[in-house]
């Protein structure tokens, strides 16, 4: 009778239990050891490569994952352990090239778009990569992903646009400019969702809302909305003209019921519209478009309610 089968299973699986036990030596000698009954075994690579990852030694573990994805090239788990390791060592080009191919081979799984995340944060890229803005877009639309992780690298992915270089450079922006940055959903999933960090996106976003309250056209309230949404998730914290400023005293004067949807979405871009003299009556209202309904709920609907529970939650001693 052939024992080796029998022999590679026992030290196979008391690999995976000492892996998942963290006693990273002894998984190690049994994964050494069902590799060596069976040196072409694609698992046993992969269990050793992983924890020699686990251990800190990245090129020992590339070793063996290289093993692991030649004997099995759509394994999607060796694949984003290579992706894992080649960044640790410094190999971001190569990487993101498997990360990719993980990501592509198992779209669901969730330890892989996770790993492509934690890589991307030491990223900057030099040109632009379809595949990772349709990644990232996805992980904006993926409420269990952390946003603010994304900033960075979205940031450097939208840089390298033709259209952002365009927009960078210009002292205002026209009309059609503000259309077609409108129709970049990486630059709206950004506005809304994170928090622009860089001095350079802040002069952006400057110059950004400066066009659009110079212009107040109806037609840009969908960017007009991500704007309100940036500057609610900054705190309000970007420099405002004396311009601005005499625009904002003008739409508070009116009053909120008053205004247009994309004047309220503008008056929103200057401060909360909870924080607008008799905002509480625009609370109610329906059919709005959606984007000026989203921002109505985050900066009005929901501090308003944040409001009326604080002022019914009783202290339990002086404060």
């Amino acid at each position: 009778m052939n024992r080796e089968p029998i022999e590679f299973e026992r030290h196979y699986d008391a690999g995976h239990a000492h892996r998942a036990a963290g006693r990273l030596d002894l998984a190690r000698r049994s994964f050494v050891k069902a590799l060596s009954i069976d040196p072409n075994s694609a698992r046993a690579a992969l269990g050793l490569g992983q924890t020699c990852y686990d251990l800190g030694n990245s090129d020992e573990a590339l070793h063996y994952l290289d093993r692991a994805v030649r004997a099995e090239p759509g394994n999607a788990e060796a694949l984003c352990y290579c992706g894992r390791a080649l960044a640790d060592a410094g190999h971001m080009d190569l990487a993101l090239q498997f990360l990719q191919r993980a990501i592509e081979t198992a779209p669901d799984e969730f330890e892989f778009k996770a790993a492509a995340i934690d890589v991307l944060q030491g990223i900057e890229f030099v040109a632009e990569n379809a595949f990772y803005e349709g990644f990232l877009l996805d992980c904006f639309d993926d409420a269990s992903v952390a946003h603010d992780a994304l900033t960075n690298v979205a940031t450097s992915l939208l840089w390298m646009k033709p259209v952002i270089k365009e927009a960078l450079a210009a002292d205002l922006l026209s009309s059609s400019q503000l259309s077609r940055l409108a129709n970049e959903p990486l630059l709206m999933q950004l506005l809304s969702k994170t928090i622009g960090r860089s001095w350079a996106f802040e002069q952006f976003f400057i110059k950004l809302r400066s066009s659009l309250a110079g212009q107040r056209d109806p037609e840009h309230l969908p960017l007009l909305a991500a704007v309100a949404e940036q500057a609610f998730n900054t705190g309000y914290v970007q420099y405002q003209s004396t311009t601005e400023a005499e625009l904002e005293r003008e739409l508070v004067q009116r009053g909120a019921a008053s205004l247009t949807p994309a004047e309220l979405m503008l008056l929103a871009s200057f401060r909360a519209l909870a924080d607008v003299p008799g905002a509480a009556d625009i609370v109610g209202w329906q059919d709005l478009p959606s984007p000026a309904d989203r921002v109505i709920q985050r900066t009005l609907r929901e501090p308003l309610r944040e409001r009326q529970i604080a002022e019914q939650i009783e202290s339990l001693t002086p404060i």
